[in-house]
């Protein structure tokens, strides 16, 4: 599985100016979930269903889910 740590997602956020708070709540700390590396589309155009590699964070205070694609974050090929 690939692992992703806060090390790997904070340069991407700082110079995409991705904000720390939660849109929620305003809270600002995150747990990376990292047994959750990749999310099911149906393709838009009838080709059947598409895996998209993700990284899923949380906010540990309401439970906001954010969801980054990990080929955007340029984290495709890390393995823990």
């Amino acid at each position: 599985m690939n692992v992703v740590h806060s090390s790997d997602i904070v340069p991407f956020f700082k110079e995409k100016g991705v904000k720390e708070e939660c849109e929620c709540c305003g809270g600002d700390g995150w747990l990376i979930l990292n047994d959750l590396a990749e999310t099911v589309f149906r393709h838009p155009f009838g080709a059947g269903l598409v895996g998209l590699p993700i990284v899923v964070i949380e906010c540990t205070n309401c439970g906001n889910i954010r969801l980054f694609s990990r080929e955007r974050m340029k984290l495709k090929g890390q393995e823990s």
